[in-house]
C-alpha cells in the first residue's frame, strides 16, 4: 500500500505494536482522541528487515504514556499532531546498543524528545545517541520533574539541566568524561539553585571526572536532600551513590 494510512479508532486508549513492519512509504496516521498509553517495541531483526521507513503520526490524543524501545536507532519518524496534549507525560526511550548508530538516529530521537516538552517524567537509555549539536534544536522542558539517563556526556548533561528549570530527580546510569572547565565556565542550571533534590549515580568507578561531578552538585545544589529521613528546607545535602 504505497500510499497515506489513516486508521480511526474512536475508543482506543492503550496502543501496542512490537515488530510491526509498515508497508506504506507514507504517514501512518492514528486518530484516536482517548487514547493515553503507547508502546513501540522493535527488536534487532524486525529492525533489519524494515522495507521502508514512515512516518507513524498521532492525532488528537491525550497521551499520559510513551515507551519505544528498540535496537540502535529509532526506525520510524514519530510525531504528535498535537504534543501540548502531552502534558505532564511520562516517556520511555530505550535504545539497545548494536553498534548501528546514524546520525538519523539522533534527528529522530530528537524529534520525538521536541514533542514531549510538557513531559513531567523522562527516561532515555541509551542517551549517547543525543549530541551537543543536537541539544540546539531541543526546547525547555518546562514541566520536567524527574530525568533518568544512561550514559552521558558532561555537555549533553549541563544541556539538559539548563533546560529543565523544576527538575526535581536525576538519575544518572553512568558518566562519560567531560571537560571539567566547562562546569567550571558555564552558568549554574537554575534547577540546581531551586528544585533539584535528589542525584542518583548508578556506575561508579571512582574516576575523576565522576568524582568532580559529585563535587559540583554538592556545592552547587542549594536544595539538594535525602528523599527519606529529612524535612524539606534542611540546609544541606546528601549524594547517593549505587554499585
Amino acid at each position: 500500500m504505497d500510499k497515506p494510512l489513516h486508521i480511526v479508532l474512536k475508543s482506543l486508549e492503550k496502543f501496542e505494536i512490537k515488530n510491526c513492519s509498515w508497508l506504506s512509504a507514507h504517514d501512518v496516521t492514528i486518530e484516536a482522541p482517548l487514547l493515553q498509553s503507547v508502546l513501540i517495541v522493535q527488536d534487532r531483526e524486525s529492525v533489519t528487515r524494515e522495507p521502508r521507513s514512515c512516518t507513524i503520526k498521532f492525532s488528537d490524543s491525550c497521551m499520559k504514556e510513551f515507551t519505544y524501545e528498540g535496537y540502535g536507532s529509532i526506525s520510524q519518524s514519530i510525531v504528535l499532531s498535537n504534543p501540548s496534549a502531552a502534558r505532564y507525560a511520562s516517556v520511555k526511550i530505550m535504545l539497545h546498543r548494536d553498534g548501528s548508530y546514524v546520525q538519523e538516529t539522533g534527528s529522530r530521537t530528537c524529534l520525538l524528545l521536541k514533542q514531549f516538552s510538557q513531559a513531567k517524567r523522562i527516561e532515555f537509555h541509551e542517551s549517547e545517541v543525543l549530541t551537543q549539536p543536537n541539544m540546539i534544536a531541543l526546547p525547555r522542558f518546562a514541566m520536567l520533574s524527574h530525568l533518568d539517563l544512561g550514559v552521558i556526556t558532561g555537555d549533553v548533561l549541563l544541556s539538559l539541566l539548563q533546560k529543565s528549570p523544576i527538575l526535581n530527580t536525576l538519575v544518572l546510569k553512568e558518566i562519560s568524561k567531560f571537560d571539567q572547565e566547562l562546569l567550571n565556565s558555564a552558568a549554574v542550571p537554575e534547577c540546581l539553585a531551586s528544585s533539584l533534590q535528589v542525584v542518583k549515580f548508578g556506575r561508579v568507578y571512582g574516576s575523576e571526572h565522576e568524582l568532580f561531578l559529585a563535587k559540583y552538585f554538592m556545592e552547587n545544589g542549594a536544595v539538594l536532600e535525602r528523599l527519606y529521613g529529612f524535612k524539606k528546607g534542611v540546609s544541606f545535602a546528601i549524594l547517593e551513590f549505587y554499585h
